[in-house]
């Protein structure tokens, strides 16, 4: 990839951590790692043992990792050449049927 396209990407990924983190005050760095990694770093994430109030606040960041997720597709949408943008989307049913005909989701026997 060229240089001027990874810092784009780059700056889409910190604008989209910045925009999850206004609302309410939440950890940019946490935000930002979470759409690098996708590792959640917010105290008691996966550690599997929560008090009430941890359970509240990672409701809260989780709400905004998925927001913070749809604001990355949209920022990087935008980057894309504008032959690529006449191309219609997939629709979700032709996804779950593709996947379905190649046996995934299948049951086990």
């Amino acid at each position: 990839m060229e240089q001027d396209t990874l810092m784009a990407i780059d700056r889409c990924i910190r604008d989209a951590a910045q925009q999850a983190a206004d609302i309410g005050g939440l950890s940019v760095p946490a935000f930002e790692r979470f759409l690098r990694t996708g590792e959640e770093t917010w105290d008691g994430a996966g550690s599997g043992r929560f008090t009430l109030a941890q359970i509240k606040q990672d409701g809260i960041y989780s709400e905004r990792a998925k927001a913070a997720l749809r604001t990355l597709f949209e920022l990087l949408a935008s980057l894309l050449p504008s032959e690529a943008k006449l191309v219609p989307p997939v629709a979700p049913e032709t996804i779950q049927q593709a996947r379905l005909s190649d046996g995934e989701g299948a049951c086990a026997a």
